[in-house]
């Protein structure tokens, strides 16, 4: 059984990663915002350029292209304030 990821400020609890296995491959199995802090730390700590994000959410927690840039689209979005 693989383990997964989860972001610093969520409670880690045991989790199946197989659970995912039936999921379309670019779908997220949770909101996109629970992801913020993670990028919010990113840009803070000024490790690299945040167009650099997406790959960066790839390498980290395994998400595919698609899904990490739903992720930072979305924190995109909530930093311009729309």
């Amino acid at each position: 059984m693989g383990k997964l990821i989860v972001p610093m400020h969520m409670p880690t609890q045991q989790v199946d990663i197989n659970m995912f296995e039936n999921m379309n491959q670019n779908q997220i199995p949770f909101e996109p915002a629970e992801w913020f802090p993670e990028l919010d730390a990113l840009q803070a700590s000024g490790q690299m350029n945040m167009f650099g994000a997406p790959r960066w959410l790839q390498e980290q927690f395994d998400f595919s292209k698609e899904q990490s840039m739903v992720i930072f689209n979305a924190w995109v979005d909530y930093k311009e304030g729309k």
